[in-house]
């Protein structure tokens, strides 16, 4: 039931690109689902790049890119890849320097 769901996503993601192509903002929505539910990781991965590759200023009511690199950092945690997520989790800080959930992410990877 679970997984049904994550592809009924992944295809009202599509829409919502194809309605409005310069809206990424529901890939890191859909992203974050999958990262809470620990599903389809690869393709939140995929989803969180797409976000921090397309978006140079992020519309007042979107993430903020610093937030798309925590939760990718988050992700990378989650498949065992430490290096990548601690590296990712500094670039969120680095662009958001009182990004206080990242800090703690960061801290307890090192």
């Amino acid at each position: 039931m679970l997984q049904k769901r994550f592809d009924d996503a992944a295809e009202v993601v599509a829409r919502a690109e194809a309605a409005v192509p310069d809206d990424v903002a529901p890939y890191v929505h859909a992203a974050r689902a999958m990262l809470r539910e620990g599903v389809e990781l690869p393709k939140a991965e995929a989803y969180l790049k797409k976000y921090i590759n397309e978006t140079k200023e992020p519309e007042p009511d979107s993430p903020i890119i610093a937030g798309a690199h925590w939760s990718l950092g988050l992700v990378f945690e989650k498949e065992g890849r430490k290096a990548e997520a601690r590296s990712e989790l500094e670039t969120a800080v680095r662009l958001k320097p009182d990004f206080e959930q990242a800090k703690r992410d960061l801290k307890r990877l090192k």
